[in-house]
C-alpha cells in the first residue's frame, strides 16, 4: 500500500489492502471504516470473504527456526489469524448488508468453525463461539454442526480422491410554523435512515431497481415540495390571492431556515425563484418590503455561487439536529465517482470492476477515492440526529395531508412545462 503525507492509504493492491487490514499492528479505525463502507465499489463480498480466508491459509508454517525465533513467529502468526477473525466479526456486526453479503455466510462460518476455531486459545475460543452462535440464531439456514460435518466429509473425500387527485388550496389556515415543523419531522425520519450503501457507486442514480430507497425518497420529496408550492401559488385566480400565497411560502422558507432544514429551504427557494413564479409581476408588486428582505435571506443562504460557499460555511458553523441539502452531497459524490478512477495500473486507468483482475499485483485500488467518499458519508451521518423538543410533536393528519398534496402534483403531471403554462394563464405575456 502507498500512504499519503497524512498517513492515510492512497493506493494499494487488493492483496496489500487485505494485508494492511489484518496486519500485526492494527490499522487506524478510520482505515477500517473507509474499507468496509466502500469495498463493494471495487470488489464483491465473495472477493472479500475469499481474500480473508486465503490470507489465513497462506500464513506459512515453519519448523526450521531456532526455538526463540520460532516462538516469536508463532505469536505473530496467531495475532494475524486473530485479526482476520476480528475483520470478519467487524464486517458482520457493523457493516453487513444482508442482500449482498448473506451469499458468503456459509463459507465464512465454515472457515471459522473448521479452520479458525481449532487453532484458537483462551478468550479467542469464547469470542468465536459467541459470533457463530449469534449468526446461527439470526439465520435459520445456518447450522454450524452441519457445516462442520460437511467440511469434514469434503476433507475425507478430498483425501480419498488424492489417494485414488386535485391540489387543495383551501387548507392554508395552517400556519407556516406548523407546516415547517411537520415537514421537517417527515424528512428527518427518512434522512436518519439513509445507509452508506445508498451513496456508493451512484446507487441513487439508478432506475427503479435502485436500493437507495431513502435517498431517492428524499430527492423525490424535494422535487414534489417545489412543484407543490408553485402549483399552490399559480392555482389562485387573482394577483391578490397569489400575493397572499407568496407571503405564505416566503414565511415557510424562513421558518424552515430557523429549523435548519436546509433541504426543504432549497425546495421552497426553487419554487419562489422559478421562472413561472418570478414572472408574476403584479403579484410580487403587492408584497410589503419586508418580504423582499426575507426572500433575500432565503436566496443568500442557498446561493449556488462559488459552489454554495455561503451554505457550506453555514453548515460548518451549525450543530445537529439539522437537515442538510441532500442534493449537494449527491452532486459531490457524483463528481468524485466520475472524476476519479477506481483502479489504476502503470499504463492504464480503470473505472469499473469488470475491467480488472483483483489478484494482479500490477493493479492498484484508488483508496484515496474511498477515503474521500467516506469523508462525505461521515459528514452526512453526523447530521443523522433526530429533532427533539416541543415542536417535534407529530400531527398525523397534517403530515398525511402534505404527503397527499405532494403525490397529487406527481399524479396530475405538474412538470415544469405545465407549471409555466399555468403562469401564462395567470399573467399572459
Amino acid at each position: 500500500v502507498l500512504l499519503n503525507s497524512e498517513g492515510r492509504v492512497s493506493y494499494g493492491t487488493w492483496h496489500g489492502i487485505i494485508s494492511y487490514l489484518t496486519q500485526v499492528d492494527k490499522p487506524p479505525d478510520t482505515y477500517k471504516r473507509s474499507f468496509y463502507i466502500t469495498f463493494r465499489s471495487f470488489a464483491t463480498p465473495k472477493d472479500l470473504a475469499d481474500a480473508l480466508i486465503d490470507r489465513a491459509r497462506e500464513l506459512p508454517h515453519t519448523k526450521s527456526l531456532t526455538p526463540q525465533i520460532q516462538s516469536s513467529y508463532e505469536r505473530i502468526r496467531a495475532t494475524i489469524l486473530h485479526n482476520i477473525f476480528l475483520a470478519i466479526k467487524n464486517w458482520y456486526e457493523n457493516y453487513w448488508l444482508p442482500t449482498d453479503d448473506d451469499v458468503v455466510l456459509n463459507s465464512l462460518c465454515s472457515f471459522l468453525a473448521t479452520e479458525y476455531l481449532p487453532k484458537c486459545q483462551g478468550s479467542m475460543v469464547k469470542e468465536c463461539h459467541k459470533l457463530l452462535h449469534e449468526i446461527e440464531v439470526k439465520h435459520d439456514n445456518i447450522n454450524i454442526r452441519t457445516l462442520v460435518s460437511a467440511a469434514s466429509t469434503k476433507s475425507a473425500h478430498t483425501t480419498s480422491h488424492r489417494q485414488g387527485i386535485n391540489v387543495d388550496t383551501r387548507r392554508m389556515d395552517m400556519t407556516p410554523a406548523d407546516v415547517a415543523c411537520q415537514l421537517t419531522i417527515i424528512e428527518s425520519s427518512c434522512y436518519c435512515q439513509i445507509q452508506p450503501y445508498e451513496l456508493l457507486n451512484k446507487e441513487f442514480s439508478r432506475g427503479s431497481d435502485s436500493r437507495a430507497t431513502n435517498v431517492r425518497q428524499m430527492s423525490r420529496w424535494c422535487t414534489q415540495i417545489t412543484r407543490w408550492a408553485s402549483v399552490m401559488i399559480l392555482s389562485e385566480t387573482t394577483p391578490e390571492r397569489r400575493s397572499r400565497l407568496l407571503k405564505y411560502f416566503i414565511e415557510l422558507g424562513i421558518q424552515l431556515l430557523a429549523l435548519k432544514n436546509y433541504d426543504a429551504v432549497m425546495a421552497i427557494k426553487a419554487a419562489i425563484y422559478s421562472a413561472a413564479v418570478m414572472r408574476l409581476k403584479r403579484s410580487w408588486s403587492l408584497l410589503p418590503n419586508k418580504y423582499s428582505i426575507m426572500c433575500t435571506r432565503i436566496h443568500e443562504a442557498m446561493n449556488p455561487g462559488h459552489n454554495y460557499a455561503n451554505y457550506r460555511s453555514m453548515l460548518r458553523r451549525s450543530q445537529p439536529p439539522l437537515l442538510p441539502f441532500l442534493g449537494l452531497y449527491l452532486t459531490d459524490l457524483t463528481f468524485l465517482e466520475d472524476g476519479n478512477p477506481t483502479y489504476r495500473q502503470t499504463c492504464a486507468l480503470f473505472a469499473r470492476r469488470k475491467d480488472v483482475d483483483l489478484n494482479s499485483h500490477s493493479i492498484l485500488i484508488n483508496f484515496e477515492k474511498c477515503n474521500r467518499v467516506v469523508d462525505i458519508i461521515d459528514e452526512m451521518q453526523k447530521f443523522q440526529v433526530e429533532y427533539s423538543g416541543n415542536f417535534t410533536m407529530a400531527i398525523p393528519g397534517l403530515q398525511q395531508y402534505l404527503i397527499e398534496q405532494w403525490e397529487i402534483c406527481d399524479a396530475e403531471g405538474y412538470d415544469d412545462d405545465k407549471i409555466y403554462s399555468m403562469s401564462l394563464q395567470c399573467e399572459p405575456r
